[in-house]
């Protein structure tokens, strides 16, 4: 088999911390048969266009979505492999392979990667692996069915629920972990598609430089560029219909091994030469990436979209690809998913687009609160005077609030708004916090505790525009005071709207449901509400989605915003944390 042509291939693949991922979606059911391309195929299909895909790329997962068309009148079958390779970085010591570099979330992975790789057990992670052993695997590849590959993953202690040695479950950022060499989602419009093979693949690459020397300090700069690479080809078959559009939704969990031998750099590469294969060029490409992105090989620069508070994103329109172009993502560190960078007082304040606050009642008086002064000095601030009326839910201000006025409860009360640009959102935070942390020097937890607990705050709040009901607001009961010294991410983790969607210009109504009720009052609390405003190359996709009659960006954006702006539940303060501090 040629190795060259294989990693020439016209894929969709991804290297994150020295794991590279290829993400296919059609091809021929052996590796040496298949052109370049992630779309592999033995020669260019001119009966199935890709049209359009959006790829989130993650530093634990990856999801592309496909938009294909099938521009025949005839049901056509497409054969395909989703390989995943991943390489491993090692160095050598008198004959035997060093302690290879430790993948991020679990120093097992790479015990499990070394058994795949010789296809045989080893008896513990510290049994050494001879040079010659692992030569003598270099350019070799083993078919086996799907069943057998994960039975023999089960005797080498990889678990389907993937927990450690001691039964725990591996968590990240509160996700599981999930091996990438236990496999792949691939979904086509909505049916899951089944693995029907496995082919195991191995190669080996030896520096003679990186060999270890007694010397510790000489052994930190010896080169560890020697690797195996382990390429796992994930094989099945996509059926599109006749004249039909059909998505295509691959996932995969990303395995992330250390691209150097210390653990402080990673780097991820995805090939974007994807269409190429296919018949025509795709209309639109969009990018959402989690690191720092580049283009390489001569490819056109794409649109780069700044989408506030959230980084960039990356267009190309009407894009054939061409053969080695591709992406480089780059990251500093292990474990800095952070694709959200909250928000700026300026950004903060200047929300003029929404405006026209009305609301059905409020609550006649006035109260005092804290605003704040600095960052730093949380208890050094000037008193205010505020009333409950509904713009005090739209002032900026986060320690007042809109206050409904009738007798109980105040289900089915309401607050009003208009919007002139499209944005994502509403967020709010709930209750009356009415102070920063604290205000004295005694009983600095009672004090602002005690006022957000005796008024009812939100639970669900219908939410309408000019043509009717759109959506029910489901609402964390969370404390809105601590922390909010300065407008950071941390105005967004004390947001209390668990799902915020995409909203267009236009007239809004947010009534009150159900309400989490009050130690002391009745009276019912919405904090502040505010919104990000979404990018007008981003709103033109989505335009042109709610026209089209295969649309698959608008929810690409409302899932991708969801999970940046509101995945932050671990830093919320509830009232029964609360509780359970006293």
């Amino acid at each position: 088999m040629n190795c060259k042509r294989l990693l020439l291939a016209f894929a969709l693949f991804v290297v994150v911390t020295g794991s590279v991922l290829f993400a296919d979606d059609g091809g021929a059911y052996y590796p040496e048969d298949w052109s370049y391309g992630n779309i592999y195929v033995k020669e260019p299909n001119q009966k199935i266009a890709l049209e359009n895909e959006a790829l989130c790329f993650g530093y634990q997962k990856a999801t592309a979505i496909f938009d294909f068309n099938n521009t025949t009148n005839e049901k056509v079958l497409v054969p395909c492999s989703f390989p995943i390779v991943i390489k491993i970085p090692f160095r050598t010591s008198k004959g035997f392979v060093s302690a290879p570099s430790v993948p991020r979330g679990s120093a097992d992975q790479d015990f499990f990667l070394r058994q795949i790789v010789l296809n045989r057990s080893l008896k513990d992670e510290e049994e050494k692996v001879s040079l010659d052993e692992l030569k003598l695997k270099d350019k070799s590849l083993r078919v086996e069915k799907y069943s057998d590959y994960i039975n023999e993953l089960k005797r080498y202690g990889v678990k389907e629920d993937w927990v450690d040695k001691d039964g725990n479950q591996i968590a990240f950022y509160g996700q599981k972990i999930l091996p990438a060499y236990s496999g792949c989602e691939i979904e086509q419009d909505g049916k899951k598609i089944p693995i029907q093979n496995v082919g195991v693949q191995v190669d080996v690459f030896i520096n003679p430089k990186s060999e270890l020397t007694d010397d510790w300090a000489e052994s930190r700069n010896v080169e560890n560029n020697s690797c195996v690479t382990l390429t796992l080809h994930f094989y099945h078959q996509l059926e599109f219909k006749p004249a039909s559009h059909s998505k295509l939704v691959v996932s995969y969990e990303v395995s992330s091994l250390k691209n150097d031998y210390h653990a402080n750099r990673y780097e991820a590469y995805y090939d974007i030469s994807t269409g190429g294969t296919w018949k025509g060029s795709m209309k639109n490409f969009l990018v959402a990436p989690a690191m720092e992105m580049e283009v390489k090989n001569g490819l056109s620069a794409p649109q780069k979209i700044e989408q506030e508070s959230l980084g960039a994103f990356y267009l190309f329109k009407n894009y054939k690809p061409a053969k080695n172009e591709y992406f480089v993502f780059k990251t500093w560190g292990s474990y800095d998913e952070g694709s959200y960078y909250g928000i700026t007082e300026k950004d903060f304040k200047n929300q003029n687009y929404a405006g026209g606050v009305q609301a059905s009642s409020y609550l006649k008086g006035t109260f005092t609160h804290r605003e704040i002064k600095d960052q730093d000095s949380l208890r050094e601030g000037n008193e205010k005077k505020s009333d409950y009326a509904p713009q005090r839910s739209f002032d900026h201000d986060p320690y007042n609030g809109w206050v409904e006025g009738v007798d109980g409860d105040g289900v089915g009360e309401w607050i009003s708004f208009g919007l002139s640009k499209w944005c994502f959102g509403p967020f709010a935070t709930n209750g009356l916090a009415k102070f920063p942390y604290y205000v004295d020097d005694k009983n600095y937890d009672e004090v602002p505790y005690k006022f957000w607990l005796e008024n009812n705050r939100v639970k669900k709040m219908g939410l309408y525009n000019s043509k009717g009901f759109l959506s029910n607001l489901d609402f964390y009961d969370a404390y809105a005071g601590v922390l909010l010294n300065a407008y950071t991410v941390n105005l967004f983790q004390y947001n209390a709207v668990k799902n915020p969607r995409i909203l267009s210009p236009d007239v809004y109504k947010m009534k009150i449901q159900e309400v989490y009720k009050g130690t002391k009052y009745s009276d019912t609390v919405l904090g502040e509400v505010w919104f990000l405003p979404i990018a007008d190359a981003l709103v033109n996709l989505i335009k042109e989605d709610r026209k089209s009659s295969s649309p698959i960006f608008e929810n690409f954006l409302q899932e991708y915003f969801l999970k940046a702006t509101s995945d932050n539940e671990s830093y919320r303060i509830t009232q029964d944390q609360i509780f359970s501090d006293k």
